[in-house]
């Protein structure tokens, strides 16, 4: 379904009363929809509906065998539900309901998304847009929900964090092997100062990752 988004949008004005009965014939929905059910019953705690709709799901995928899928089939179709606009929570969802951890299957796909939401962060930061904004770009441009843009913000300021401590050891190193040069009156080492500027990079980088308005 290309218009994934507008389902989600159209499940969240609706009223609790028209979900839970939606909940109650879910043969009649598309599959990919039912994730995003679940989701907008999930935050309205209707927890009960949710494990109804992930009972159904359970008993379908037995049927289709989803369970069965190659890595490589597994990661065609995620690929293919992401261009399509679903977000990686709705997936997840509904991969968790036939036992299978979607950051298991999709390694180089995640890395992907990951590597795109954590640049696209960065330059919205610089951008000196606020948090909300950023939450409300990245759930237009990269189909993340809230949940989703708070774990990439969370794991952008960790990589953050480590290249702040990777750069400071390199620039430490560099530093020291220069003026250890400079002071015996060596040849400049410049494969050092590379080493040094390489930290500073890193260090720089690491700052402005873990950067939050």
């Amino acid at each position: 379904m290309k218009d994934l988004k507008g389902v989600r949008d159209r499940y969240q004005r609706m009223s609790l009363e028209d979900l839970v009965d939606m909940s109650t014939k879910p043969e009649g929905l598309k599959v990919e929809v039912i994730p995003l059910l679940q989701e907008e019953l999930n935050r309205r705690g209707q927890l009960a509906e949710v494990d109804r709709l992930s009972n159904f799901l359970a008993k379908r995928n037995e049927n289709t065998g989803i369970s069965d899928l190659s890595k490589k089939e597994l990661q065609l179709m995620i690929s293919e539900r992401l261009q399509s606009g679903e977000s990686i929570e709705s997936i997840k969802i509904d991969l968790k309901d036939s036992g299978i951890n979607i950051y298991e299957t999709v390694d180089e796909d995640e890395k992907k998304i990951k590597d795109k939401a954590f640049s696209y962060i960065t330059d919205l930061r610089q951008q000196g847009l606020k948090e909300d904004v950023i939450n409300k770009k990245l759930e237009e441009e990269l189909s993340l929900n809230e949940e989703d843009s708070e774990n990439m913000k969370a794991q952008l300021k960790e990589r953050g964090k480590q290249n702040i401590l990777i750069g400071a050891l390199l620039a430490i190193v560099g530093g020291v092997a220069v003026a250890i040069s400079l002071s015996s009156k060596g040849k400049l080492p410049y494969s050092s100062l590379i080493l040094f500027f390489v930290g500073v990079w890193r260090i720089v980088k690491g700052v402005s990752q873990r950067k939050s308005k």
